[in-house]
């Protein structure tokens, strides 16, 4: 991705996406394709505050999500685990529905702490 201008992905002999590398990479068609890019979170519409029109799910990049203000917020998760990875701290969370979610931040923050999320 890093020396790429613009990408086209192939599945089977047939281009399943091709443009620039930000739109494939935040805007996959399929899962296939955005684990293929790295890690994301496909984010059921049944765990969100606002309900969106027409999808099921959200594909959402770790880097895409950020701890929110307390009454503007898409998501509340209950922290199940967080780590370091040298350059931030990855953290998953649980939804009420049970639904991992997977999130970057630049503080600790602590395991079965609850924490309301803005999608951006």
């Amino acid at each position: 991705l890093k020396y790429a201008d613009v990408l086209a992905v192939m599945d089977n002999g047939r281009i399943i996406q091709s443009g620039k590398k930000w739109q494939i990479y935040y805007k996959p068609k399929n899962t296939k394709l955005a684990g293929l890019l790295g890690p994301f979170n496909a984010i059921k519409t049944e765990d969100l505050e606002k309900k969106t029109k027409n999808k099921t799910k959200l594909f959402i990049r770790p880097d895409k999500i950020k701890l929110a203000t307390k009454n503007n917020f898409d998501l509340q998760l209950e922290i199940s685990n967080c780590t370091f990875n040298g350059k931030c701290f990855e953290i998953l969370a649980s939804t009420k529905n049970e639904n991992e979610i997977l999130l970057y931040n630049n503080a600790a923050l602590k395991t079965g702490a609850e924490i309301k999320l803005k999608l951006i």
